[in-house]
C-alpha cells in the first residue's frame, strides 16, 4: 500500500497511519485441533483455560497473533507450551492437523477443506477485518471496498458445520 503496488489490501486492523481503514465484518479465531487429541471429540467450544493443557502451535513475534496470543492466555491464567513458532496462520492450523498441538487461528485461515478438527473458544474470540486504501480512493476501489463489505467475511462451510452446536 505505501509503495503503490497495491490499491487495496485486506487484513486486521494495522494500527497505523497513512491509509484508509473500512470495516468489512468480525472474523472469528478458533482452536485448530489434531484429529486424536483429547478435546477433538468434545462437544461445543473449547475453553481458552485448555489451551494450557498441552502443546501450542505458537506464532512468531512479527506475526500479530503471537502478541494477540500471549495476552489472551495471559488473560486467563494460563500458560502456553509452544511446541512450534511459525509466521503463518495456515501453517499453524495444518501443524495441528499433523498432531503437533492445537493452533489458534483466524477462520480466513483455514485451508480449504477446513483440516483437523475445528471449533470455538469459550469465550469466543473474533477481530476486526478491515479493507486498507490509499487516502483519495479512486471510483473503482470504492466499488470494490463496497462490495467486499456487502460480503462480509466468509467462514467456510465445512468450518461452519463443525463450529454449530
Amino acid at each position: 500500500m505505501a509503495d503503490g503496488a497495491a490499491d487495496v489490501g485486506v487484513c486486521p486492523p494495522p494500527g497505523r497511519d497513512g491509509v484508509d481503514a473500512e470495516v468489512l465484518g468480525r472474523e472469528p479465531l478458533v482452536a485448530a485441533l489434531p484429529r486424536r487429541h483429547p478435546l477433538a471429540g468434545a462437544p461445543g467450544p473449547i475453553p481458552v483455560v485448555a489451551l494450557g493443557e498441552g502443546p501450542v502451535v505458537h506464532y512468531a513475534p512479527a506475526n500479530g497473533l503471537a502478541g494477540w496470543l500471549d495476552t489472551l492466555a495471559a488473560t486467563h491464567g494460563v500458560r502456553l507450551d509452544a511446541v512450534t513458532r511459525t509466521r503463518s496462520a495456515t501453517t499453524a492450523a495444518r501443524l495441528a492437523d499433523a498432531g503437533l498441538g492445537v493452533a489458534v487461528v483466524p477462520v480466513t485461515a483455514l485451508p480449504a477443506g477446513a483440516p483437523g478438527v475445528v471449533r470455538a473458544l469459550a469465550p469466543a474470540q473474533d477481530r476486526e477485518v478491515v479493507a486498507l486504501t490509499r487516502p483519495g480512493r479512486d471510483p473503482v476501489v470504492a466499488a470494490f471496498v463496497a462490495a467486499l463489505r456487502r460480503r462480509g467475511v466468509p467462514v467456510p462451510a465445512a468450518v461452519a458445520a463443525q463450529l454449530a452446536p
